[in-house]
């Protein structure tokens, strides 16, 4: 089985998270941390993915507190002791952040980030040896922001076209036995700014990506990936003043997409259900004076967390 992220993080410099929000909120309502683990890079953790198979979570961590956005290397964790397994140093002038998926089924997760020089690379982990396999270019796109894996082993992310200030989105092949292995395709997502937060729906064949260019057209674009498709299908315009998140989107089991969304200005943010195939949307938490830049969701339990 193939996975997107089952949990992104997006922890402060002292390396704790905030829990804003649980929806819907479980009868107890009551969340307890049970137990953390410093990272070997301490002083930022940006992006990470949980192997659920093995129990092993694959956090990409700063050393650099003025680095603001990437990290430089990917601490393996035993998520059953909560200890650190082993560090996975990047090449050297090499950063990560802005999206990461993982690969169950074929045992690799790809973490996207950049070289010095400012070129866009997903670094492809070996999540069994705990390796870094390769570096992989991606020339179409000036930065990362999003990411989704298919069930048919296709990998897609999304950020800003590198020709133009155009929200625009990859897919990748990782299929091992492929006969055209990584090669990309590029879509323009018919939007300015970035795909900042992405969901795939695989029984329906959709991904929808939610593009902010900070101002003016704001959307959630609904992707055709069914067999073998990579096409736009529609958009939902969202409201000027509404910027999609980094990052903050999930899928439940009904097919629903939800967004955090900055109301701005200094509004605090909303988090929008989208109905499957873009046919409706609605608020369902407002969260005001409220920053919401992450979401998880615990399928079998029915919540989504939001922090």
């Amino acid at each position: 089985m193939r996975h997107s992220p089952l949990f992104r993080s997006g922890l402060s410099s002292m390396g704790i998270a905030a829990l804003l929000s649980v929806w819907p909120m479980p009868a107890e309502a009551g969340l307890t941390v049970v137990t953390s683990v410093p990272v070997l890079n301490p002083s930022r953790i940006y992006e990470a993915v949980i192997d659920p198979i093995h129990h092993v979570g694959f956090i990409a961590a700063g050393s650099d507190p003025f680095n603001t956005h990437y990290g430089n290397v990917i601490e393996v964790v035993n998520l059953t002791t909560m200890q650190v397994i082993t560090s996975i140093p990047l090449p050297v002038n090499g950063i990560v952040g802005g999206a990461a998926v993982i690969d169950t089924a074929d045992g690799f997760a790809y973490f996207a980030g950049e070289e010095v020089l400012g070129n866009t690379v997903i670094y492809q982990i070996d999540t069994n040896a705990y390796t870094l396999v390769r570096t992989l270019s991606v020339p179409s796109l000036a930065f990362i922001t999003s990411g989704v894996v298919d069930a048919q082993g296709f990998a897609y992310f999304g950020g800003q076209s590198s020709s133009a200030n155009e929200a625009a989105a990859i897919k990748m092949d990782i299929r091992p036995a492929s006969p055209t292995p990584f090669q990309q395709s590029t879509l323009d997502l018919g939007s300015p700014g970035q795909a900042s937060a992405a969901v795939v729906d695989n029984a329906r064949g959709l991904i929808y990506f939610g593009t902010s260019p900070l101002t003016g057209k704001n959307t959630i674009t609904s992707v055709n990936i069914a067999g073998g498709a990579f096409n736009n299908l529609a958009s939902l315009l969202l409201q000027s003043n509404e910027i999609v998140q980094w990052d903050a989107a999930v899928l439940d089991a009904n097919g629903n997409a939800y967004f955090s969304v900055s109301v701005q200005p200094n509004s605090g943010t909303e988090i929008l259900q989208i109905a499957p195939g873009l046919s409706g949307r609605q608020v369902v938490l407002p969260l005001p004076g409220q920053a919401v830049t992450r979401a998880a969701i615990d399928a079998a339990a029915g919540v989504v967390f939001f922090y």
